[in-house]
This record gives C-alpha cells, structure tokens and sequence, in this order.
C-alpha cells in the first residue's frame, strides 16, 4: 500500500514544500527512510515506532519503505515526525488518501505519542498558505503560523488528537494570530544620558535618515548606553516588518516556538568573540548571522576595534547593498540585512589616549595594531562619526533634555518627508543613482559642499555620505532644500582618522 502525505523543509529562510511517501510491502520487518534524510531524520524510525505503539496503533511487521522528495534536498530536523507517522497510518488504512489531501504536517513526536514544536512556525504558515492547504502542528507553533496569510492553522497536542481531526470525528479548533501589543523598551531612555547634546542630535539623525553612526571616545562616556537608545526612537515596526524579522528569527530558531509576531525592533549586541559565520551567517548548515537578526533594527558593535579586523571587512558589502550572500557547496543562500549600525571605540587599549589628566599606558605598537583593525575602506562607510568626550559631573541622577518619546515623534516626522520624496525610502537608502535628483541643494550650499571635498580630499562615497546626512537634516528642520548650514554640520560627522585615535 502506497501513502502520500504532504509536509515541509526549511531551506535558508523559507520552507518549501516536501512529498513524503509511504510504501508498505511484503518482506522481512525493516523500515527504510530515502531522500538524503540526516542524522534527526534517520532516528525517526525509532520515535514513531514506539508513539504509534504508546498510542494505540500498530506499527506494521512487514518491510516499510520512506521516501521524502524532492530527493536532491537536504531533510533536517525532527519535524518529519508527524507526518510520517500519518503517512503510515494511511499506508495502514487507518487512515485515507482523501483524509491528509489538504493539509500540510510537521511536527516533531514524543514516546507517548505527545506532539512537541519545532522551529520555523511561521515559515511552515506561509508555505501551507502558498499550496492552499490546512496546516497540522503541535500546540504553540500555531502563535506564529497562524500570522501567514491565507493560512488555516489547526494545532494538537497528542497524535490521537490529529487522528480524530483528520477522521472529523473530534475537529480541532482553527488557530488565529494572536493580536499584537504594541511594545516599547522603557528601561532605555534618552532622557537618562546626562549631558552628550552632540552624540545625541547625531543619534537622533541617524535614526531619522537610516545613517550608521560610530561613537568613538574614553571609556564611561556613554557610549553604550547612547545606542541602546537607538531603538526606543525608531519608529514601532509595522506589520510587514514584523512578518519580515519573525521570519529571519523563526529560520534562525533564535525565537521561543510558541513566541508570536516580533513586536519591537530587533537590538543585536554581538560579543567582540564572535565568529565569522556567527555575524555574518553561514557555518556548515548555513543559517542566518547577527546582522540578518538585526534586520528592520539596530546592530551594536561594542568595542568594535576588538574584532578582528576580516569581520569587521565583512561588513563592508552588507553595508551598502543591505542583504549578504552565503555561498557553500549545498546552496548558495542570500539573507536580507537592512540594519542601522552602530558601533563604538575607545581611543586605545587602554582607553586614556587623548586625555590629559590620565597617561597613556600603551605601546605605540599597541595602538596602531588596535586602529588597524578598522580598516579604511569600513571606515568610509560609515555615515557619522562622533567624539564622546568625558562630561563634568554635575548631577548624579535624573533626566537631561529630549526623552525618547519626543525625539521618536522628530524621527517619524522626518521618515514621512523622506518617503514622500523618496518613494517610501530613507535617505540612506536611497539609491546612488537617485541622490541628485532627490537631495536637491540650493546653490550656495552645492559649491560650499565641492570646496570641502576638495580642501579635506573627501572621497566621491564620503560626499555621497555627507549629502545624504544634510537631507535628514533638512528634513528635520522640515526644509524644502538643504542649505549651507546643513551641510555644515554633516560636514562635523566626517571626522579624521586622528580625531578617532589620538595621540
């Protein structure tokens, strides 16, 4: 007797449709799984032998042949559990072809034939949506699949449960996606940073214009907690967003399974330790890094100059093309990574090169080992350089200035002057093709800006840079063309190499 059953394989950030079938012949008893199953799959023979058997079927005595197709594809993972186990029990006759038609299945089993949940709950949503078919799935996954669109979600907690709704005699309730509330971090405040008026106007055009932004200055200045500020003025993420990041994080299994939407902006703050693969994506069974986790947010680099200099060079091509391409013998995989990038550094080493009161205490090989490491060609690519110097203390708690909400209403303000001019994009997303007729100048402003270029032999990317800061300017102060006094403060963002490291 031969089975079909329908389920799903995440590949990269989507899943994509797998056949499993069942045949069940004459012969000695043996069960086989084809169709490049790994190690998780392999062992799936012995789960459902014993949840079929726990829960009141049979499992069959004769040769049992699993076949998964598409046969060229990878299968990973525990969630192929159900749906064999279906497939078999159609293959059995306790089940019919007409009863699994419409449904796609995945789910991984326990001994006692309890369902438990498996990574991917919103990707496996879509997948059944695209083929028009019910989704089955253990109890808790339904939060995230449910959210897909044209997606009807039934979830179980025991196979029997699965059973008696595919035979209709005890349906399942449909899942719905559960309403999302409308989170924000309050425990990150701009009101709390003292003092650091400059770091944070700076911060606040980054957020507006999409511009990534370097603080660089002694340590205990703030640094740290200027970008953990970032996200409380963002504006919140809409629907499509929150699909978008959901997605990348349910791929990544970075998400609880029974965890809905994402509601608030992704804020990744990698440790300086990080691997190549770990940050950028990849490793042997390739799956997204850091920066695609951080997409639609905020990616923190603390004490970016203690990365080893080929990671922090890896940033360079999603910085300007916002997605990363991971290349391996199995597949060649191309991850979304439209993040806003802030890092931080210290002077030196030790971090008192600079200052005055306190001496210096490393080597002059010591620093220029720890500045090379950010390279040159990164270091263009950065839209906003900052110095955090150390303030008077004048205050030991309380609140100083702008809070978070006030600057998040300046920030969303300026977003929609962009995007009605920009076609829904933000200036610093704007394509190079696109800049002159998009960020007009009047003409004073356009020949002082030539003049600086040519007196501080500012590259073609660093004025690209600079006139995509003075727009966000403008359209802070809510004017119509960027004038000289806009471009006179982008100009203060471009700061030299020994402005960042001095001594």
């Amino acid at each position: 007797m031969l089975a079909h059953l329908s389920t799903a394989a995440i590949i990269g950030v989507e899943a994509v449709p797998v056949d499993v079938e069942v045949d069940i012949a004459n012969g000695l008893p043996q069960v086989t799984i084809v169709g490049l199953p790994d190690v998780a799959v392999q062992e799936a023979r012995e789960r459902i032998r014993t949840a079929l058997t726990n829960s009141g079927f049979s499992f069959p005595r004769t040769r049992v042949t699993i076949n998964l197709a598409p046969a060229d594809l990878k299968k990973e993972g525990s969630g192929f559990d159900l749906p064999i186990a279906l497939a078999i029990l159609v293959a059995s006759r306790v089940l019919t072809a007409e009863d699994v038609r419409a449904f796609t299945v995945v789910g991984e089993l326990a001994l006692d034939g309890s369902l438990r949940s498996v990574k991917g709950g919103l990707l496996y949503g879509f997948c059944a949506g695209k083929q028009k078919h019910d989704l089955l799935l253990p109890k808790g996954m339904d939060r995230q699949a449910a959210c897909a669109p044209n997606a009807s979600v039934y979830a179980a907690v025991h196979l029997t449960d699965v059973v008696m709704h595919l035979k209709n005699k005890k349906p399942l309730a449909r899942s719905s996606c559960p309403e999302q509330p409308n989170l924000s971090r309050n425990d990150d405040d701009l009101a709390f940073v003292l003092g650091q008026e400059q770091a944070k106007r700076a911060l606040l055009i980054a957020a507006a214009g999409s511009h990534s932004i370097l603080f660089a200055g002694p340590p205990g200045t703030g640094k740290t907690m200027l970008a953990r500020c970032l996200p409380t003025i963002l504006p919140p993420l809409t629907l499509e967003e929150q699909m978008e990041s959901t997605v990348l994080w349910s791929a990544a299994g970075a998400l609880q399974t029974d965890q809905g939407l994402l509601a608030v902006r992704p804020f990744r703050n990698p440790h300086h330790s990080a691997s190549a693969a770990s940050l950028i994506g990849g490793g042997s069974r390739p799956k997204p890094g850091e920066i695609t986790l951080a997409h639609n947010g905020v990616l923190f680099l603390d004490e970016c100059t203690e990365f080893t200099r080929s990671v922090l060079n890896m940033l360079r091509e999603p910085l300007e093309s916002g997605k990363v391409t991971v290349a391996r013998a199995e597949a060649t995989l191309t991850y979304p990574a439209k993040f806003l990038f802030v890092a931080a550094t210290n002077p030196c080493p030790c971090g008192n090169a600079g200052n005055e009161q306190t001496v210096c205490t490393c080597s002059m090989s010591e620093r220029q080992k720890y500045q090379k490491r950010l390279s040159g060609p990164l270091l263009d690519r950065i839209d906003m350089v900052v110095h955090v110097a150390r303030q008077p203390i004048t205050q030991l708690h309380g609140t100083s200035g702008m809070d978070s909400a006030q600057a998040r209403k300046l920030v969303a303000l300026a977003k929609c002057r962009a995007h009605e001019r920009n076609g829904g994009k933000d200036n610093g997303l704007v394509p190079h093709k696109d800049i002159a007729k998009l960020m007009r100048m009047d003409s004073e402003a356009e020949s002082w800006l030539l003049a600086c270029g040519e007196r501080f032999s500012l590259s073609r990317r660093a004025l690209d840079k600079v006139m995509r800061v003075a727009r966000t300017i403008a359209d802070l102060d809510a004017a119509e063309l960027v004038q000289k006094h806009h471009v006179a403060e982008a100009l203060q963002y471009r700061v030299s190499r020994q402005q960042i490291f001095p001594g």
